[in-house]
């Protein structure tokens, strides 16, 4: 069984909350991921753009919320190990 679900960040959040007085938003965007079951029925779920983002659950629903958080955490984790020099500029852009 194969599914595909998007996934959209919402604007919510105390992290969130406080960078809005800062002109810093969060971004939106839409990832395929995909569900499957493993052969001992568990469901499997991965977001193929994300390399090695993977999660799990015992129904769809829980599958699909495990790789949601597993995707933020993906997405964090990456934005926290950046350290610009003096020379980069930081830029953002909206997908």
């Amino acid at each position: 069984m194969k599914l595909f679900a998007p996934l959209v960040r919402k604007k919510i959040g105390a992290r969130d909350l406080a960078m809005r007085g800062r002109g810093v938003y969060t971004m939106s965007m839409k990832l395929k991921i995909v569900v499957e079951a493993d052969e001992d029925g568990v469901l499997v779920a991965r977001c193929p753009s994300l390399k090695g983002c993977w999660s799990q659950g015992k129904t769809k629903a829980e599958a699909v919320e495990n790789i949601k958080e597993a995707i933020l955490l993906y997405l964090d984790a990456g934005e926290k190990s950046f350290k610009p020099t003096a020379k980069q500029k930081v830029l953002s852009v909206t997908l």
